[in-house]
């Protein structure tokens, strides 16, 4: 009992110790907010950093530290006490950037900074700016999808830990294979899916490479700021666009107009370098505050192996593809396909003059045969992943007209139900056989179609079979 009576009141020590002196928590992520702003100078605005552990939940931590730049546009000042808030005074006009670093983490936000009274500076469109692009450039991966036997390239993605790229999940939807190529010019067939979102259309891949460096990232865009896309549309050179932010929202982003499939992936750059987003679908983009918590479950994906195939993925959301090949005997028909499936897109719709063959995701689609503006007839066609499926459309089938019947309705029918009638040549005069044909065929009323005949002596009567 005595050992018992001086173990309790250690372990009680021990564990109040562990709570009065907590060990600090790594650092993951880093956001500032509000990011990319305009001030006057002489304006003073406060921000708030907010730190994330690697499961992507916030923490309380002392390890932050803040810069600025460039102080004569911008000067920051902040207590230790509340190292997550910092007050931020514009000193003069320009454009600078102010960091919030915790270890190797770092969070960005852009000011610029105009006179007093003036609207702010407006970067003005073109490449980035000084060697950043050169910088940027090195982080970035041209991913090739194949998708049903053909090879999709220049799909774009970037570097955002030594062996994970960040990219669209619409770059790689219904792919069965995955190939990425590097700056440096390697291409790396092993490549594998560490977590993916359809919603949020993100997909974090896990290439293969020994890959030094990342892109940092920055803070979100706010609308009607501008960005740089990074891309490669020739699918050889790599080059910047700028595009305007017209909507930060929901956790989404809206550019200024719809982007090519070229463009899906393409990471979205701020002036200082920094990864701001990713354009995904249309004028769609993805901010970076979703790369985040995404980059946290592909990590422990990666450490548990837990990694899926292209291939698999495709087939678990229904996005594998395959072919329907259309042919039709009527003359310039086209086929109209419309997608019938939840998990099917819009864009998978294709009208096209016949023969056609069309590929897409698998599932029901309803196929119209169209001549001259109007639909002939319609089908429901099944895509099957991996496989054509032949079909030969035609116009619904129209029943043939009855022949036309004689005057009166009714084919007449000899007396006594006999055969047809059957013809007999009797030799005479006109006379004779006119009574004999009387005679026979009861006045001659029952032949409906008397057979004229050149008068040559004798006469042609049918005469029924009884």
């Amino acid at each position: 009992m005595s050992r018992i009576r001086f173990l309790a009141p250690a372990v009680a020590l021990l564990s109040i110790t562990a709570l009065t002196r907590p060990a600090e928590a790594q650092v993951n992520e880093l956001q500032i907010a509000p990011v990319n702003i305009t001030m006057a100078v002489g304006e003073t605005r406060t921000f708030l950093a907010t730190a994330y552990d690697t499961r992507g939940n916030p923490l309380i931590t002392s390890n932050i530290r803040w810069l600025s730049t460039d102080e004569s546009v911008v000067e920051v000042s902040f207590d230790p006490a509340t190292p997550n808030v910092v007050t931020v005074t514009a000193r003069g006009p320009g454009v600078a950037s102010i960091e919030a670093r915790s270890g190797t983490v770092v969070s960005r936000s852009v000011i610029s900074v105009g006179d007093p009274g003036v609207a702010g500076v407006t970067q003005q469109p073109g490449n980035l700016p000084g060697n950043v692009l050169s910088s940027v450039s090195g982080h970035l991966v041209r991913i090739d999808a194949e998708i049903f036997g053909t090879t999709t390239s220049c799909r774009m993605g970037g570097f955002v830990e030594p062996d994970l790229v960040a990219t669209s999940y619409t770059a790689i939807r219904g792919a069965t294979d995955l190939r990425a190529t590097l700056a440096d010019g390697r291409t790396i067939d092993d490549v594998s899916i560490a977590a993916y979102d359809l919603d949020a259309d993100i997909a974090l891949l896990r290439v293969n490479a020994n890959h030094s460096g990342q892109l940092t990232r920055g803070g979100d865009p706010s609308a009607n700021q501008q960005v740089w896309m990074i891309a490669q549309p020739d699918c050889s050179t790599t080059g910047s666009e700028a595009i305007q932010v017209t909507g930060a929202a929901d956790s989404r982003l809206t550019l200024a107009r719809g982007l090519s499939e070229s463009y899906r992936g393409a990471p979205l750059i701020s002036n200082t370098g920094s990864l701001v987003g990713m354009a995904a679908a249309g004028s769609g983009g993805v901010p970076a505050s979703q790369l985040g918590r995404f980059i946290a479950v592909a990590r422990g994906n990666v450490t548990s192996g837990q990694l899926q195939s292209a291939e698999a993925v495709a087939r678990r959301e229904n996005h594998a593809y395959g072919s329907l090949s259309l042919q039709s005997q009527t003359f310039g028909a086209s086929a109209r396909i419309t997608p019938l499936e939840d998990w099917q897109w819009p864009e998978t719709a294709r009208d096209g003059r016949l023969p056609f063959t069309f590929t897409g995701p698998m599932g029901r689609y309803t196929v119209a045969l169209v001549s001259g503006g109007n639909v002939l007839s319609t089908v429901t066609a099944e895509v099957r992943p991996g496989t054509t499926n032949r079909m030969v459309l035609a116009p619904p089938v129209v029943a043939d007209e009855p022949e036309d019947q004689p005057a009166g309705g009714q084919i007449a029918q000899p007396r006594g139900g006999g055969g047809f009638p059957m013809p007999l040549a009797i030799a005479g005069g006109v006379g004779a056989a006119g009574a004999l044909a009387f005679l026979l065929l009861g006045g001659g009323d029952d032949d409906p179609d008397p057979i004229p005949q050149p008068t040559t002596g004798g006469i042609r009567i049918r005469i029924p079979i009884p």
